[in-house]
């Protein structure tokens, strides 16, 4: 979906299992069926030439404990704007969302439980 020369992007995030040890937050490892149930519902919010599947990243998230319990799915939607100039990382003092995105994103989750829910 483009607005206003925006492009909406909606990623997925599978990481490869991994040991893990430590008192922090196991590493994030999303269940391939729910990745998979969420980028259709990402394609028919955006388009599927707006869905990037992500390269195997480290992320560190208290998802990662539900995850353990439950089959579920990481993803990501863009909230950049470009014509902004550059957008700094989310966790930035300087990072200032592009609040188009969050319908986005709830679009993505919506369609998403519906379709889980039959």
């Amino acid at each position: 979906m483009r607005s206003g020369g925006r492009r909406w992007c909606c990623t997925r995030i599978r990481t490869a299992p991994r040991r893990w040890r430590g008192s922090g937050c196991p590493p994030v490892v999303s269940d391939a069926a729910t990745a998979d149930l969420v980028q259709r519902a990402a394609a028919a919010t955006v388009g599927e030439d707006h869905v990037d599947i992500a390269v195997p990243i480290t992320v560190g998230d208290d998802i990662a404990c539900f995850l353990e319990r439950a089959p579920g799915c990481y993803f990501l939607v863009g909230a950049g704007h470009p014509e902004r100039g550059p957008v700094p990382p989310h966790h930035s003092a300087y990072f200032d969302i592009d609040e188009a995105a969050l319908p986005v994103g709830v679009e993505t989750l919506v369609r998403a439980s519906l379709d889980v829910l039959g």
